[in-house]
């Protein structure tokens, strides 16, 4: 006879879910292993992800300066024409500047759920019960 039956009250039921979604992930084909390394290199990739979007976010701001590349252009010299034409590029970018910080700000709440979910699987796995289910006494 089978101990841990469905109506013996002693289960460990941690032990049970984890073998479960094992079972389910390799019926399914999926790995459910998620060891160190795995994490390290998780993490890794979140950091450069999270100093992309960083850096794509300080490109994302509004122009003051003339570019350096046009300094040659002839209306270089022409300070007003030069204000009046970052003021009608700013003015034409306005809502592809506003669309991008919407979306940094969702990507880096996402990272940061990411890393969250990343630490809470790593704990799940310092803490898990080895995958056979055992008797708690």
């Amino acid at each position: 006879m089978r101990d841990n039956l469905p109506g013996d009250s002693k289960m460990d039921v941690a032990a049970i879910m984890h073998e479960a979604r094992a079972r389910v992930a390799k019926e399914q084909g999926v790995s459910y292993s998620f060891n160190k390394a795995d994490q390290k290199t998780l993490s890794g990739r979140l950091i450069s992800i999270r100093s992309l979007l960083d850096e794509a976010f300080a490109l994302n701001k509004e122009r003051v300066h003339w570019p350096s590349r046009f300094s040659k252009w002839p209306l270089h010299s022409t300070n007003f024409l030069t204000r009046l034409i970052l003021r009608v590029y700013n003015a034409l970018f306005y809502d592809q500047r506003q669309i991008n910080n919407a979306l940094f700000k969702s990507n880096k709440q996402l990272l940061t759920a990411l890393e969250a979910l990343l630490q809470q699987q790593s704990h799940a796995q310092s803490d898990a019960p080895s995958a056979s289910p055992t008797k708690t006494e």
